[in-house]
């Protein structure tokens, strides 16, 4: 376990052995070093787990380490323990070892999943108000420094996706209650959830992001998955939904909460227009790489799905959106829009949408100046246009090139690194058009000879092979000349049997 022992680790392995089986010890003492020792072993307080009798114990902080060891390892007896003598105190307070509570929550959470929901409401109930982490945010006396201060951490703005604490990992276990579909048992947690959502501290914001957006996802809902009826107030249901509105005017300058908060509303599709434009200005305002990466999605769904789903909704009139997702296209940062291209694939693919649908969407993209991640993404689609519309795909390939070769001209040393990748696919398409293949072959000479990398340029220069007399000769000519440019610059470059 570590490569230095000392007697925490003892302890720690002393909780793997069944002490039943030797009753002749009843303590174990650790030598840490020269003449200090520590017990790490009492048989009396270890007795006193197994029997649920707190008053038995002898030693309180060997108890807790003990307790903070067999709930990691989910030991049934330390949980029915802690729970014994937290109803008998009435309250958990005397559980002081923040790691023991927060092992507690874990090994609630598998009793969730298990279907056993009321030793999940249990442990809920009583840590719900648990001080890890600081309501308001501050360090903890063991780490005066902050450096575990996943509140600062968000605050300015850096990534932190651990689950940590205990009502960090408390959260976790709200989500798996949730999905357990008990409506009868939301009011309680979302409550809980409203007030972490209110708390100083953006940790446990983030965290209760997740258990909100399990509720998203089941605002609409009707039906369980079994059929049977889905029964959860309306009311709880639409303060669900403010709850996510609100959640959102009040981290609108905390873009770390906006990434987690995106997933909440990525439930919520059944906007109306007004609150579709609040949620989608929102996320773009904040201009973070990693938001605009996720929320890209959304700005396809409201101009181009929305009007068409939740019929039973008042009309959706998408001409707005349809102008925001052509400024993004055109003008949106660079994360924006390769996400863009990458839907626009996806949706092509899965035939969510047809070539003629997106034909003048694709057009925009380069407009504007060569950007080399959107045309990492636009790989996928100009081989997806390859097989639905080889004019469309040619089209596409050229004007992206033309971006790259002006990119080039103005600056050569910007095409260092530049990757052009044209597929067989793709070449096969420019053979049906013998003047646009001259045209675009040349092109990639060109863009070869300032410094980009052009893949598969021999098997884009043998393309005349595939043309049928009398174009097939008038292109090889062509294409002989732009070799021969390649082989004055280059000797070594492969040589190409122009025979064929």
């Amino acid at each position: 376990w570590t490569f230095f022992i000392d007697a925490p680790d003892i302890v720690r392995a002393m909780c793997a052995i069944d002490f039943e089986k030797y009753p002749n010890i009843d303590k174990i003492f650790f030598e840490t070093r020269s003449h200090r020792f520590s017990q790490v072993f009492d048989r009396q307080t270890y007795s006193a787990i197994l029997n649920k009798q707190v008053k038995d114990t002898t030693d309180p902080d060997l108890l807790l380490l003990y307790l903070k060891h067999q709930l990691a390892d989910k030991k049934k007896d330390a949980y029915e323990f802690v729970k014994a003598v937290t109803e008998e105190a009435g309250s958990i307070n005397w559980l002081s070892n923040r790691e023991a509570r927060g092992n507690l929550v874990l090994y609630a959470q598998e009793l969730a999943e298990e279907g056993q929901i009321e030793e999940a409401l249990w442990v809920i109930r009583h840590l719900h108000n648990d001080p890890d982490p600081d309501p308001a945010g501050q360090n903890t006396p063991d780490d005066p420094s902050g450096q575990y201060n996943h509140h600062l951490r968000i605050l300015n703005g850096e990534e932190d996706c651990g689950i940590t604490t205990v009502r960090g990992h408390l959260c976790g276990l709200i989500s798996r209650v949730i999905v357990q579909n008990k409506p009868e048992l939301y009011q309680e947690l979302i409550g809980t959830l409203d007030r972490y959502l209110s708390e100083e501290n953006l940790y446990i914001r983030t965290q209760a992001l997740i258990p909100l957006s399990k509720l998203t996802a089941r605002i609409r809902a009707t039906k369980n998955q079994d059929g049977t009826p889905f029964e959860w107030s309306q009311s709880e249901r639409e303060r669900v939904r403010n709850l996510a509105f609100r959640t959102l005017t009040q981290n609108a300058q905390y873009a770390r909460v906006l990434q987690i908060l995106f997933h909440v509303f990525e439930n919520m599709r059944g906007l109306t227009e007004s609150e579709a434009k609040t949620v989608l200005s929102a996320f773009i305002a904040t201009q973070a790489d990693y938001i605009l990466h996720d929320v890209a999605v959304l700005v396809i769904y409201f101009a181009l799905f929305r009007e068409h789903d939740f019929k039973e909704d008042p009309p959706f009139v998408a001409l707005d959106f349809v102008e925001l997702l052509k400024q993004q296209i055109s003008f949106g940062k660079p994360s924006m829009r390769s996400s863009l291209a990458w839907h626009f694939w996806n949706c092509l693919k899965s035939k969510h949408l047809t070539q003629e649908q997106v034909k003048e969407y694709l057009r925009l993209f380069w407009e504007q100046p060569y950007d080399q991640n959107l045309a990492s993404m636009f790989d996928l689609l100009l081989e997806e246009l390859a097989e639905l519309s080889p004019p469309d795909a040619c089209e596409l390939f050229e004007q992206m090139i033309e971006r790259l070769k002006e990119l080039g001209e103005s600056n050569k040393e910007s095409l260092r690194g530049s990757w052009i990748h044209i597929t067989g696919e793709l070449i096969r398409c420019f053979a049906q058009f013998p003047t646009k293949l001259v045209r675009t072959v040349s092109i990639l000479v060109d863009i070869w000879k300032n410094g980009g990398f052009v893949h598969e340029l021999v098997e884009v220069l043998e393309s005349y092979r595939l043309l049928e007399a009398p174009e097939k000769d008038s292109v090889k000519t062509e294409l002989m000349r732009l070799y021969r440019e390649i082989k004055d610059l280059k000797p070594e470059f492969p040589e190409i049997d122009w025979s064929r």
